[in-house]
């Protein structure tokens, strides 16, 4: 993969809502022009930048520099015992309709050229009969959202971990340069061309669902 394909993939292509997180785009970080992919829960800086990405003109950017956490990475993240809690993690079926996301409803919108008005109207979701639920068989398998995996005693989402291992491995990158700093709640990998973040979660209560790597 080129930096550009690296950064796409921590990019969430579908936020209708944010338009930094659906591209990377360039960054002054501590006075070095770099580039930037997030989604809001995975972070990476290309430290030399990236000749694709796209400028976010009008559009308000968080301090990158105030979600890095300030430690050297000392520690080495095997990512082949990332895989291994991943796999002590439950799965099960998403039954949430992926149309209308648990809704039950999807919107019409048409627009009138003859008075330059759009109107819209609510309908019964087709895929679900407007029930909000697909049935199992229908149903993609995910990790139990009940369950975290915890590096170095901070939890992690499950789905977010495999992520950003899926990334490691696909960078060739099976013994990662890593710290955690659980003030900030936030896991940090380091390699000479990148910075890789992933954000914590809160431990769940049920300590038999706190995974441990």
């Amino acid at each position: 993969m080129n930096t550009y394909e690296t950064l796409l993939r921590f990019c969430n292509i579908n936020d209708d809502f944010h338009e930094f997180t659906r591209r990377p785009f360039p960054y002054e970080l501590n006075g070095k022009n770099v580039a930037v992919a997030t989604d809001g829960r995975l972070l990476c800086v290309a430290k030399f930048g990236c000749t694709d990405a796209v400028q976010l003109a009008g559009t308000k950017i968080p301090n990158i520099a105030k979600v890095i956490p300030p430690e050297d990475c000392a520690g080495h993240l095997s990512l082949k015992s990332v895989y291994d809690a991943l796999d002590k993690v439950p799965m099960k079926h998403d039954t949430e309709c992926p149309e209308c996301g648990g809704d039950g409803k999807v919107r019409f919108e048409y627009y009138c050229e003859a008075d330059s008005t759009t109107h819209y109207h609510n309908f019964d979701c087709p895929y679900c009969a407007g029930i909000g639920f697909v049935d199992e068989s229908k149903a993609p398998l995910i990790y139990d959202t009940y369950y975290s995996v915890r590096i170095d005693n901070q939890p992690f989402f499950p789905k977010y971990l495999k992520r950003l291992a899926d990334i490691l491995s696909s960078l060739d990158l099976t013994d990662a340069p890593y710290c955690v700093n659980t003030a900030m709640h936030t896991l940090k990998i380091e390699t000479p061309e990148y910075i890789m973040l992933l954000s914590g979660c809160v431990e769940n209560d049920d300590k038999d669902k706190n995974i441990e790597l």
